[in-house]
């Protein structure tokens, strides 16, 4: 069981408060070296794709733990000169100091940056990792300290500025040791939550397939008084196969018109209730609908073929076509499901924005079933979509608390609330046997 120090004192720093009282606490620029970065020219062929990684806040940002040794691009040696950059040694902190502010890294290799980072060399009386987790720690302090009008950015001499806690060395290393097999175990943890999302999701995508091109589950189709085991027919379709008999194949120009949304922009935009949908979902609110209820949502630039519902009126952009009452005769709800087996992601006939074209969606076949059996695949995949999204939802909220008391762990462990030294000693000998 984690506890307290036995003596602490006001460190004078708002975000460490009390610590340790043997504990220091100084400017970051007193323990380490902080050193900018710059970007070659990039009509210079000759200083890139060379050997010298080269790391930018995309590349932080993207880097899934601690450690980094690669960025998406390499500098070469005449990169280096013939710029301000400067290769820093191994085991250095790199931190985005713009767009954004806060992310951060240890290298494992010699690296170089652009100038939206900075490399922190420490010096021999701190721990790079340490200064890692205190800076993790203390990310939402390094974010405030961010200025600018068109940006914002974190200089080198509010960075310098910045205060740590710094305690003695073998501390800050069984400190380090400690968060570094924790915050493991949670990531871990969060990982088999993210995995079960994307399971549930893949489920889901294949029970709409299933149902939607070859009908109810038996005892679903019997619950709701159709027949649970029905004939079938080739469908003349390679990719449906066979379908049910009293089934029938018709192209989306038959099941529905897609309505072109209409130009309105957030200066345009009246305060109000009514939902406005882009290509990728809601964008904004607006005072008054352009579509009935309920509605099917397409994506037509940007992300194309995604599809949204919505129960009520909504107000559909330009950047999508939409599907209400007005547009067909079948089931919207049934509508919806079976839209998502015609892969409109796929159709795209612009390069630079991809879009989807109407005539080539138009031309795509899908199954019809009766009415009444379309009711009841709605019916079905609704309620079994409510259980995959609870599903999700507990998933989502255990990543959420974990993440939560990930940051807590850290701050607690950096700032001395809780002696973790005799459980970092106990880790490594439990490594040290194995």
């Amino acid at each position: 069981m984690r506890r307290p120090y036995l003596d602490y004192c006001e460190s004078g720093v708002s975000w460490i408060g009390a610590m340790p009282r043997h504990w220091g606490a100084a400017h970051l620029r007193r323990h380490v070296e902080i050193v900018n970065g710059g970007t070659p020219a990039s009509g210079d062929e000759a200083a890139w794709d060379g050997r010298v990684v080269w790391l930018t806040p995309d590349d932080l940002g993207r880097n899934a733990g601690k450690s980094i040794a690669v960025g998406r691009r390499n500098i070469t040696e005449h990169g280096v000169r013939s710029s301000s950059a400067t290769v820093c040694p191994g085991d250095s902190v790199v931190v985005s100091t713009r767009a954004p502010i806060g992310h951060l890294a240890v290298t494992s290799v010699p690296t170089a940056t652009n100038q939206g980072c900075r490399t922190l060399v420490p010096s021999a009386d701190v721990e790079s990792d340490f200064v890692y987790y205190a800076l993790l720690a203390s990310q939402e302090r390094l974010e405030a300290l961010g200025k600018g009008s068109t940006f914002m950015e974190l200089s080198s001499s509010d960075l310098g500025e910045h205060r740590i806690p710094v305690p003695p060395l073998d501390e800050q290393r069984a400190i380090a040791a400690y968060l570094d097999s924790e915050t493991a175990r949670i990531d871990e943890l969060i990982s088999k939550q993210e995995l079960l999302i994307e399971r549930l999701d893949e489920y889901r995508t294949a029970l709409i397939t299933q149902v939607v091109t070859k009908g109810l589950p038996p005892e679903a189709a019997k619950a709701a008084g159709l027949e649970p085991a029905p004939r079938f027919k080739h469908s003349g379709v390679e990719w449906l196969g066979d379908i049910p008999e009293d089934w029938s194949i018709v192209c989306i120009r038959h099941l529905c018109r897609f309505e072109y949304g209409e130009s309105l922009t957030a200066e345009e935009r009246v305060e109000g209730n009514v939902p406005v949908y882009g290509s990728n979902g809601v964008v904004g609110f607006h005072d008054e609908p352009n579509t009935l209820a309920p509605v099917i949502i397409i994506g037509r630039k940007g992300s194309h073929g995604k599809l949204n519902f919505d129960n009520c009126e909504a107000f559909a952009i330009d950047t999508t076509y939409f599907v209400d009452p007005a547009c067909t005769e079948t089931d919207l709800r049934w509508l919806y499901y079976a839209l998502h087996t015609a892969e409109l992601d796929d159709f795209s006939k612009d390069s630079a924005v991809p879009g989807l074209s109407r005539e080539d969606a138009y031309a795509k076949r899908l199954p019809r079933p009766p009415a009444a059996q379309q009711c009841a695949i709605a019916r079905f995949l609704d309620a079994q979509s409510e259980r995959i999204d609870r599903l999700c939802a507990k998933a989502e909220l255990s990543i959420e608390r974990l993440r939560e008391y990930r940051s807590a762990l850290v701050l607690a462990a950096v700032t001395g609330k809780i002696d973790v030294r005799d459980e970092a000693l106990a880790g490594s000998a439990v490594g040290s046997d194995v």
